[in-house]
């Protein structure tokens, strides 16, 4: 009797790595490293406009903002403002702005994970924990001149089942001054 109890203990082992060994290098196939992304749409003549920017857990302004890529005649840096943080964006015509950050494969480390979906705000918004909320949220924007077309999005994906979006609906006319604008925000989970 003892000889067969061992036996099947032995079987169920056996079993669960060979389970394990299948499984985990399918879920580790699926991952990625973390990303965030960031695209800015402008339309208008002689625009100068304050964006949020992104702002990790520790309030630091993510490497990307200080690197975008444009498209069209403008420029884009830091700045400080009464509300925080915010990208300055200066140019006419159509101006597009992209910017992506890689972070670290976060499948294994959950506390890492936790930081990343949670840990971060958009600068010019008194909102935290995107990741536990849902809706809508309003940031502070600027524009120096009435009429400014604006369409915003923010990007988190942790790389192996969720997706934080934060964006504009779609084009939004702006006035001259400081202004709310609202932003959905939605988060997706997948496999």
């Amino acid at each position: 009797m003892k000889g067969s109890k061992m036996i099947i203990i032995a079987g169920l082992v056996l079993l669960i790595l060979a389970l394990f060994s299948y499984f985990i290098p399918i879920l580790v196939s699926n991952a990625k490293p973390s990303s965030t992304s960031a695209s800015i749409l402008i339309s208008g003549e002689n625009v100068t406009v304050d964006v949020p920017v992104v702002l990790d857990e520790n309030g630091k302004v993510l490497e990307m903002f200080g690197k975008p890529g444009i498209k069209g005649t403008a420029s884009a840096n830091i700045i400080d403002t009464e509300y925080g943080k915010a990208l300055r964006i200066t140019g006419s015509g159509a101006i597009e702005i992209s910017m992506n950050q890689k972070g670290d494969l976060l499948l294994f480390n959950q506390e890492a994970n936790e930081k990343f979906v949670n840990g971060f705000t958009l600068s010019t918004s008194n909102v935290t924990s995107y990741g536990q909320s849902s809706g809508s949220f309003d940031v502070w924007v600027y524009s120096e001149e009435n009429g400014t077309a604006l369409s915003f999005s923010v990007k988190r994906d942790n790389g192996w089942g969720r997706e934080i979006s934060i964006g504009t609906k779609g084009e939004e006319k702006l006035i001259k001054g400081w202004q709310v604008i609202n932003l959905p925000a939605r988060s997706l989970w997948y496999d």
